[in-house]
């Protein structure tokens, strides 16, 4: 019944270890600075080692009036390296990362 689960697959060119996908939690470990730390990329590769294949990273705000407190931000350049770092440490445990991007439509005012 779940023979393919542990098997790797394809996606545009990008290869998946296996089916197994973390799905964006609200962790709110980005504290009120938004941005990756220590904690955060040691959730996901804690996760990965574990077995997910792809880890997805949780809401992150692209616009800084939206940016709910204690979640991501990738709405300037100073949050690059943090979420570079972030994705390094999740390939180097042998998975994969995705995000979950965030605009906050209303609450954008």
């Amino acid at each position: 019944m779940f023979n393919k689960l542990f098997s790797p697959i394809k996606i545009r060119g990008m290869e998946l270890k296996n089916r197994i996908i973390f799905p964006a939690m609200g962790t709110k470990f980005a504290g009120n600075s938004r941005m990756v730390n220590d904690q955060l990329i040691q959730y996901h590769v804690e996760r990965v080692k574990g077995g997910t294949g792809l880890s997805m990273v949780e809401v992150t705000s692209v616009h800084a009036k939206s940016a709910p407190r204690r979640y991501l931000a990738i709405c300037d350049d100073k949050y690059i390296p943090g979420f570079r770092k972030l994705t390094d440490a999740i390939h180097e445990a042998g998975g994969k990362a995705g995000i979950q991007l965030w605009q906050g439509s209303l609450a954008v005012g």
